[in-house]
């Protein structure tokens, strides 16, 4: 067996696992334990939009543009219909996924915007994580690390 075959059967089982982080009013949820600060890298990010009616999710478009449904967002535009930012966060031998309203992409991308300007790559920079309470839901802000 070639040693790029080994590499790629041993990178199969090291992938890590997502982990899907819900955002409350004043901290962040992890597998039903409330966490105040989440670190980790930047691996990607993702558009989506979700529509919610009485609390339920009733319409996702994992790419923004067509629900899978099949419906086209640009031919439905639900006054409802909100567009989320979905970040993938390395941790390891995890991956933080949450799903950042508009308040929260703000905050993300002025610091992408600031890295950017700085020279840096942001996908390089150590990344923490914290809820703001706003009433019934919490924003999310961030800081590099030192």
């Amino acid at each position: 067996m070639r040693d790029h075959d080994k590499r790629a059967i041993r990178e199969a089982f090291h992938m890590p696992t997502p982990i899907f982080v819900r955002i409350a009013a004043d901290h962040f949820v992890v597998d039903g334990e409330p966490l105040s600060v989440l670190t980790g890298r930047l691996l990607r990010t993702q558009f989506l939009r979700k529509l919610f009616q009485r609390g339920a999710l009733v319409c996702y478009a994992p790419d923004g543009v067509e629900s899978t449904e099949g419906i086209y967002c640009d031919s439905c535009r639900h006054p409802r219909c909100r567009p989320y930012l979905r970040l993938y966060l390395d941790r390891g031998a995890v991956h933080f996924v949450l799903d950042l309203g508009p308040a929260s992409a703000r905050n993300f991308l002025a610091l992408e915007d600031d890295v950017i300007a700085e020279g840096l790559r942001f996908e390089l920079c150590p990344l923490r994580l914290t809820v703001t309470p706003r009433g019934s839901w919490g924003e999310v802000r961030f800081q590099r690390f030192p």
